[in-house]
């Protein structure tokens, strides 16, 4: 390969970097975007509010189920009912 066409290759990447960021300055001046101050919204809570939502918290009840005693109630027939409805 001779030096010359090294040279071009080269030449031919550095340009190809050079357009792209070019390009990319010039769209970052055409379409100038405003930043925000802050990256989230203010939620205005009303007085006591946040008392309201703690006590509510504390009135879930978490029902557990026994998997094992559902189980235990399938059955084939019961299965093959189920699945003639589909």
């Amino acid at each position: 390969m001779d030096s010359f066409e090294i040279n071009k290759i080269i030449a031919s990447i550095l340009l190809v970097a050079l357009l792209i960021i070019g390009i990319s300055k010039i769209s970052n001046v055409i379409f100038k975007v405003e930043k925000l101050e802050s990256s989230a919204y203010k939620v205005e809570l009303p007085e006591g509010g946040a008392q309201k939502l703690g006590e509510n918290k504390d009135l879930k009840v978490e029902e557990k189920v026994d998997i094992s005693a559902l189980l235990a109630l399938g059955d084939i027939t019961h299965g093959e009912k189920v699945f003639k409805k589909c």
